[in-house]
């Protein structure tokens, strides 16, 4: 039993002699027709496009000489307006990328970012497109317009998002801004005493301390250690003349023993202001400042919150 080759099968017949046959594979027929489609198709793109040529260049040998100066005029008219335009897109991006690197900066110096000297594709030196010539086409200039206008569209977007960044970075920071951070007056190396128990210095007894006691000169101002709003201010028993203000998520902080009070409740404070002057009113003994931080209505130690906030923005 004889099984059928695929392919193609040419018999040569001479007059005289033997008969021929020669096999051809299917996959050899397959490639010489894709070839013979190939060959089909260029020539037929070759001789259109000679002959589009000889078109225009019988088109353009009718002209007379002054025809063809007006021709030539009214494309180097258009050449010149297109750069023109070009050249005023190509300022626009040169200005957006300087904006952008003052976006980036900015936003960087908010975070606390190292600089970085930002550098986008437009050169920003003082360039200007060569002088108009005949070697320039409508083509290429139309293509070096579409170039610098996808870039023009890239730096505005870039441009929009950098304020949007800027926009969420100034909350970001109000909200980090109204942690408090910090102690109204002096540093760690003040306190005495501070969080926890502690033999209470009037009475004697044992004593749970709710806060940290930081000593300050008489009438020296004491400081908000974040942003918030008066929410106590006056006489409270043996804090004495005391502050709290109230920051965000339910945390407080308290200032106690003043000599003064320079805010009301109500007033909305920042970081840094001067809410009152350091005394020894209620119980107390020397001029200081006892100082806590309330977090939903229960008082944590003033020490472990720096240094919690001290390790996160290290991170």
């Amino acid at each position: 039993m004889q099984t059928r080759s695929k392919g193609i099968s040419i018999v040569f017949i001479p007059v005289r002699g033997k008969t021929r046959t020669f096999q051809i594979s299917s996959l050899v027929s397959y490639l010489l027709l894709i070839s013979l489609f190939a060959v089909i198709f260029f020539s037929v793109q070759f001789f259109s496009n000679l002959r589009q040529i000889k078109l225009n260049y019988l088109a353009l040998s009718s002209f007379s000489e002054e025809e063809k100066q007006e021709l030539l005029s009214e494309e180097l008219s258009v050449i010149q307006e297109e750069l023109s335009d070009i050249q005023k897109m190509h300022d626009e991006n040169k200005q957006l990328t300087s904006g952008i690197s003052t976006s980036d900066q900015n936003i960087r110096k908010k975070l606390g970012l190292r600089e970085n000297k930002y550098q986008y594709a437009v050169n920003t030196k003082n360039q200007r497109f060569a002088p108009v010539n005949l070697t320039l086409s409508p083509a290429s200039i139309f293509e070096l317009k579409e170039s610098i206008t996808k870039q023009n569209q890239s730096l505005n977007q870039r441009t929009r998002n950098l304020m949007i960044y800027s926009m969420a970075v100034d909350d970001f920071k109000a909200e980090q801004n109204k942690m408090p951070f910090g102690y109204p007056y002096g540093n760690k190396y003040s306190i005495s005493p501070g969080f926890g128990w502690r033999r209470h210095p009037i009475f004697g007894t044992p004593d749970y301390h709710t806060g940290v006691d930081i000593s300050v000169p008489y009438g020296y101002g004491l400081k908000a250690t974040g942003d918030g709003r008066v929410v106590e201010a006056g006489w409270s028993g043996g804090y004495g003349y005391m502050i709290k203000l109230y920051h965000r998520d339910g945390i407080e902080s308290l200032y106690a023993h003043c000599s003064e009070l320079l805010v009301d409740v109500g007033d909305v404070v920042r970081r840094g202001d001067i809410i009152a002057k350091a005394g020894y009113s209620g119980t107390a003994t020397e001029s200081h400042v006892h100082y806590e931080i309330i977090y939903n209505n229960e008082k944590v130690d003033p020490e472990k919150v720096n240094e919690a906030i001290e390790k996160a923005r290290a991170k």
